[in-house]
């Protein structure tokens, strides 16, 4: 298969929005994704560290 500029998909980055739940649930597989993988610890994130993290964030946004 050979992929060409026109055929690749579009990718768009933006900063989150921490009040969307559609941005939350895709923030914390993001970062649960990165903690599972050997660079990041190779250990999904704690079940109460995601319940609260959106949140924490969230306050400590500029």
């Amino acid at each position: 298969m050979t992929l060409t500029l026109h055929s690749m998909p579009r990718i768009t980055v933006r900063a989150v929005d921490y009040a969307n739940p559609r941005d939350a649930a895709a923030l914390l597989e993001l970062l649960d994704s990165y903690a599972q993988d050997c660079a990041g610890g190779g250990k999904p994130l704690q079940a109460l560290v995601k319940q609260g993290l959106v949140q924490v964030l969230h306050k400590r946004q500029p």
